[in-house]
């Protein structure tokens, strides 16, 4: 098979093309095959969808985002041939804030052959990631798929409890400062085997744990999932192995209830380990 296309490989070469980004979109708009630079956070009204055609490059300037909010929607589907890029204008995480998508009514979010990089800029989020999926209670739809985020000052992703994942497959996470992803222990369910998830500052996928009742089977995703405390299990949990479950100092796994179970069947070529975040008795 062919090497897959680096989707900002040719960022200096275009820069010389690029034309502003619009800085507000009023109606639903289509940008057409080319190269974008963002001077400053683009503004949508309310209902639009901003859509992106394959081959497109966007260059964010300094302290900007991508901001998709209620009931607005990105799609940015590009192919192995024609991916997209999104970037930022300094090759240095953080450059930019990265994509903040909020809560999706009726439509859904969709990123599919994008690459994200150097963005996650923590200078005012300290749980800040290239794509941080944002809302209070209500569902956020994402597809996410032959994308690749890297170089992320924060994670490469950050899910919210109300986070759906319409589809997630086929995902590079590499070289982000905080992981790969911070997800809500209600959606690390949604993260796949085939994705890749090695090759970050920390090697983990850190779990805000609390609650654990949908999304129930954890793939064997070749880093630790490592949870912030206690996890309260109120179903049946399959852990597929081999895999690594961490603990922060004082959290603790509760599987109770009549409906709960742990399912965490390991071999001794592919064992699960419970292990706390210290190599330290108690």
């Amino acid at each position: 098979g062919q090497a897959p296309v680096d989707a900002c490989a040719d960022v200096d070469a275009l820069r010389t093309t690029c034309q502003a980004l619009p800085e507000r979109f009023d109606t639903s708009t289509t940008l057409a095959k080319g190269c974008y630079r963002a001077a400053k956070s683009p503004e949508l009204a309310a209902g639009v969808t901003l859509t992106v055609e394959p081959g497109t490059t966007l260059i964010f300037a300094e302290g900007t985002k991508l901001e998709v909010g209620e009931g607005q929607s990105l799609v940015a589907a590009g192919t192995a041939e024609e991916p997209i890029c999104l970037t930022g204008d300094v090759a240095s995480r953080g450059a930019w804030a990265g994509l903040l998508l909020g809560r999706t009514e009726g439509g859904e979010h969709k990123l599919e052959h994008v690459t994200v990089e150097y963005a996650g800029s923590t200078d005012s989020d300290a749980e800040a990631a290239a794509i941080k999926v944002v809302s209070d209670s209500r569902e956020v739809r994402l597809s996410l798929t032959g994308s690749t985020i890297r170089e992320s000052e924060g994670f490469g992703l950050y899910l919210v409890g109300s986070a759906e994942l319409t589809s997630f497959s086929d995902n590079t996470f590499t070289k982000n400062t905080l992981g790969p992803a911070g997800v809500d222990s209600d959606v690390a369910g949604f993260l796949d085997a085939a994705s890749t998830y090695t090759g970050n500052d920390v090697d983990e996928v850190f779990v805000r744990s609390n609650r654990l009742s949908k999304n129930l089977t954890w793939a064997a995703i070749d880093v630790p999932y490592h949870l912030s405390g206690y996890l309260h299990v109120d179903a049946t949990w399959v852990i597929e192995a081999p895999n690594t479950i961490v603990m922060s100092e004082g959290g603790w796994i509760s599987v109770d209830g009549d409906d709960a179970a742990l399912d965490a069947s390991g071999t001794a070529e592919a064992p699960i380990v419970f292990t706390g975040a210290q190599a330290v008795r108690g």
